[in-house]
């Protein structure tokens, strides 16, 4: 696909600031990932390449024959691409992960920022989002324009999931834009997504609107899901399946707003 420097521009913001949800196109993909450590953390990662490299895509010449300049690219995304010296560890067990899930060698920096040339019509991709997926237990969806197709190129795309720090990629799946609009975002503008802090803790945390919120619990909670619904944040924080051993009850969820 073509990328306009004013689709350019509109999909560096979004890199930041959630678009709003009257902006979505009719079909909208995503593709789910399981991080390691902090979500926010892995956001930041992911959001500041792709800051990045879109300024870089709508400033810089494609067409000489010399490098791109690299300077503004994250000194962990350029040591981690092939021949980029040593790696930050989580890069490197991303690394690890990209070619083992898909045979491949690691990219080289200046392939991987060409790929993000305008008049090329190889990235078959446009950046729209990161949120926290419905299924909670610290899965994230990474949500992509791809004008309505099934099948696109973003192997790019794939490797920086990869090597910020996902443990798993998903393929993608394509979904109307209300399933977008009704989940929170995590490390952008706007409404801030839910943030467990590790598999089996019994404090829940969040942010929103409202500032921060922390409750804790006696045990860990199964399930931890955030929404938005009539313009309010929806925490629901799930026991069911927890039986009391001395009562034979199962505990009930807690839905807070």
């Amino acid at each position: 696909m073509l990328h306009s420097i004013e689709d350019l521009e509109a999909e560096r913001s979004r890199a930041f600031l959630r678009p709003e949800s009257a902006a979505a196109p009719p079909v909208l993909a995503h593709v789910e990932l399981a991080v390691d450590g902090d979500p926010a953390r892995y956001a930041s990662r992911l959001r500041g390449v792709l800051d990045a490299v879109l300024h870089l895509a709508a400033t810089a010449s494609f067409d000489g024959d010399g490098d791109l300049p690299a300077g503004t690219v994250p000194g962990w995304f350029s040591g981690v691409c092939r021949g980029g010296g040593s790696p930050e560890p989580f890069a490197a067990e991303g690394r690890d992960r990209y070619t083992e899930w898909t045979g491949g060698t690691p990219w080289a920096l200046q392939n991987w920022l060409s790929r993000f040339d305008p008049d090329l019509e190889v990235r078959g991709w446009a950046w729209w989002g990161l949120t926290a997926a419905p299924t909670g237990n610290g899965v994230l969806r990474l949500w992509a324009d791809t004008w309505g197709e099934p099948s696109f190129a973003w192997e790019d795309l794939r490797w920086l999931a990869f090597v910020a720090g996902a443990r798993t990629v998903a393929n993608p799946v394509l979904v109307k834009p209300e399933a977008w609009a009704g989940e929170l975002s995590v490390g952008g503008g706007g409404e801030s997504a839910l943030m467990v802090e590790t598999p089996g803790d019994t404090t829940v945390r969040w942010s929103g609107p409202a500032g921060n919120v922390e409750k804790t619990y006696e045990v860990p909670p199964q399930s931890v899901m955030a929404w938005r619904e009539r313009g309010e944040t929806l925490v629901q924080v799930d026991f069911r399946g927890r039986i009391d051993l001395e009562t034979g009850e199962i505990t009930d969820t807690n839905t807070w707003r």
